[in-house]
């Protein structure tokens, strides 16, 4: 099934930016991961034994992180709540 994800995201995005496999005691792991211009896209994929297939187990979308605003001496910024 996680092949049908993948091709769906690929069709859409391209292919992934980045892919890591890991193991976590006798299971395969596999994140996919895409970073769009708004956003970042994960699809994470496990597996038990070395011939099974991969199943998804999850698709993650992670906003991109803001820049952070320039300092400036002397200049007070308001709160991040709004309330001053």
């Amino acid at each position: 099934m996680h092949k049908v994800i993948e091709s769906s995201i690929i069709s859409r995005h391209g292919p992934p930016s980045e892919i890591r496999e890991f193991r976590v005691e006798a299971q395969q792991n596999r994140v996919l991961t895409w970073k769009l211009k708004l956003e970042t896209v994960s699809l994470e994929c496990f597996r038990s034994g070395e011939n099974a297939q991969y199943f998804a187990e999850a698709i993650a979308v992670y906003p991109k992180e803001p820049r952070p605003v320039p300092s400036n001496p002397g200049v007070q910024q308001p709160p991040a709540s709004g309330r001053r």
